[in-house]
């Protein structure tokens, strides 16, 4: 977002770092709001962790300078946001994760955080409006949605074989089973599954069995995907649904329409809901011979062309920088 900012045209003061930085930073952007420097508006973005426990094993915490720093803003006419970026704490997965004394300490801080959104932010940024059914304390009002953005570097889909690619973790909430189970009954149809090596360890036992000669396995991230991502045709997000994914937005949705590929999702997900209200690939019940029967049809790729020229649209509506103007629209307006 800091480089889609500057890209529409912002001149972007960065105030990031752990408390020690952020203390100084503050400290600049104060003396210049101050002396009359003009600010359209402050964005923000939540930590995985709750915001007083940043720095490196959370100490020290700090409990007020983030939130008086947006009480400041506010206070000289610099309407603040801030992208919450997860609710995962409220989940049981959490008490699992971290024990019982420390997900009900954690869950104090956590709902501090939204105590202070609620009396310090213009707006809270949300990656689903459907993610604000499960967060307590600040009123709806405040809420906008703002899901990740596409990377806008469409390719040419490949017309050679019907070519699905995973990229994602593997586990309790992001189950491929049927997936896999249809894919190996499809020779004509491959499939690359990409997930962190201790991932695939973690997880082998459930899968190896199914991981055919139409099944690639790898191991890669960051610009090491890009010849996958050139190699593939279709996006897959076909994971067994559950509470979490009717709410939760997947980047990988984004990343996918970015490099121009289609997506292929699990129909009662937040994903599958949005590629069907943009008609940017296929929604399917997680089911193996729905799964296999959908895939036959679109093995024969008579929808590449078309399906080509409505993703660049689609991706192009979906950029950062769109979703940089979006905050700048919902921030100047109040």
């Amino acid at each position: 977002m800091f480089q889609a900012f500057e890209a529409i045209g912002y001149e972007v003061l960065l105030v990031s770092g752990y408390g020690k930085e952020r203390r100084a930073a503050i400290k600049e952007a104060k003396r210049r709001i101050r002396a009359g420097e003009k600010f359209d508006f402050l964005y923000s973005e939540s930590a995985t962790i709750a915001t007083p426990l940043t720095d490196p094993k959370h100490l020290p915490p700090h409990f007020l300078l983030d939130f008086n720093f947006f009480r400041f803003c506010e206070a000289n006419n610099i309407h603040t946001g801030v992208f919450y970026r997860d609710i995962y704490w409220l989940f049981p997965i959490y008490k699992q994760l971290t024990g019982t004394l420390v997900s009900f300490a954690m869950r104090r801080v956590f709902r501090w955080d939204l105590w202070n959104y609620r009396t310090t932010l213009t707006k809270l940024f949300l990656p689903s409006l459907e993610m604000g059914n499960y967060i307590p304390i600040v009123e709806r009002e405040k809420f906008s949605a703002l899901p990740p953005g596409a990377p806008a570097s469409p390719a040419p889909l490949h017309r050679d074989q019907l070519s699905l690619l995973y990229v994602g973790g593997l586990g309790s909430h992001y189950r491929l089973h049927r997936l896999l189970e249809a894919v190996i009954q499809l020779p004509q149809v491959k499939l690359t599954i990409c997930t962190p090596k201790n991932v695939w360890d973690a997880c082998k036992d459930e899968y190896e069995h199914l991981l055919g000669n139409n099944v690639e396995l790898i191991h890669l991230h960051g610009e090491e995907l890009e010849p996958h991502f050139k190699q593939a045709n279709v996006g897959c997000i076909a994971v067994e649904s559950d509470e979490y994914w009717r709410f939760a937005v997947p980047i990988k949705l984004f990343d996918y329409l970015g490099h121009g590929l289609p997506v292929f999702a699990t129909a009662d997900t937040w994903a599958g809901k949005f590629v069907s209200q943009n008609e940017c690939g296929w929604t399917v019940e997680y089911d193996v011979e729905a799964i296999k029967t959908q895939l036959e049809s679109l093995s024969s790729l008579s929808w590449v062309e078309d399906m080509e020229a409505h993703i660049k649209t689609v991706s192009a509506e979906n950029t950062w920088e769109e979703r940089a103007r979006e905050v700048a629209r919902q921030l100047k307006a109040q």
